[in-house]
């Protein structure tokens, strides 16, 4: 996904509700966040929720990190992963990148594929998430702040 560049620059933390237009009950700032089995950890992030709390569809949630201008994308997924699997996630981050895209425009996005530490990942569920340019990879549980 390309770095965008724009206007938010002037964008204070107070105003990400507005900006967003997102409820209350979506903004989750103790940085760890339960969906779907997994556990999204990202302490110096603001995380909002988004499939089911700001939208019916997208992926599971964002984090907002505005000192460096980066938003991750983030969809999680349990139990063993098959390639329909991975073509849904990859759809989801691709809608979530839509919702976002003017909303955010100077911000990074990187989207995020989460799975549960120790499942199984089928080979053509590999190649699939491989197509999608960008795409990290990683364990429930595992710090995303920590992302370079």
């Amino acid at each position: 996904m390309p770095r965008l560049k724009g206007h938010l620059k002037k964008v204070k933390k107070g105003n990400l509700k507005a900006l967003l237009n997102i409820p209350n009950n979506c903004i989750h700032r103790g940085g760890r966040l339960k969906k779907d089995s997994g556990t999204i950890v990202c302490p110096s992030y603001i995380i909002i929720e988004h499939d089911g709390c700001v939208a019916s569809s997208g992926c599971d949630a964002v984090a907002v990190h505005w000192g460096k201008r980066r938003a991750l994308l983030i969809e999680v997924k349990c139990g063993n992963i098959s390639q329909h699997d991975a073509r849904k996630a990859v759809r989801q981050l691709r809608a979530c990148y839509a919702y976002y895209k003017d909303k955010l425009k100077s911000f990074e996005f990187i989207p995020i594929f989460l799975k549960e530490r120790g499942k199984r990942l089928e080979i053509y569920a590999r190649k699939e998430l491989d197509g999608m340019k960008g795409l990290l990879r990683k364990n429930s549980g595992d710090d995303l702040s920590l992302i370079k």
